[in-house]
């Protein structure tokens, strides 16, 4: 919880608060701190999957718990590339050309 914390608490003032690159970028290296946190645990958890799945079950599957593991962060990388893309499709956004004035409105907010 207190990387959580520390991660949007860097992530709120970057937005608020970042008029310049240098001031954004600290802002920044402040919130990815709390995100290191959060993306440790994630790890840690997965031995603590498998050690629970043992006294569980008696076998142990470490190697079933790491691959599954390995494919859903595969999964969400593939959607979370996928998305953005068929996003900018369905509003009509061109690569490498002027944009017309309804994609404009869109991607501006």
């Amino acid at each position: 919880m207190l990387g959580c914390t520390i991660w949007a608490v860097g992530d709120i003032s970057a937005y608020i608060f970042a008029d310049n690159a240098v001031i954004f970028i600290i802002l920044a290296c402040f919130a990815f701190l709390g995100s290191s946190f959060v993306n440790s645990l994630n790890w840690a958890l997965v031995s603590d999957a498998v050690e629970y799945g043992e006294w569980k079950t008696g076998n142990r599957s470490e190697g079933v718990v790491y691959s599954f593991f390995t494919f859903c962060r595969k999964l969400s990388q593939a959607i979370a590339g996928f998305v953005p893309g068929l996003v900018l499709g369905l509003v009509g956004y061109v690569p490498n050309a002027v944009q017309s004035a309804d994609v404009s409105k869109v991607l501006e907010g």
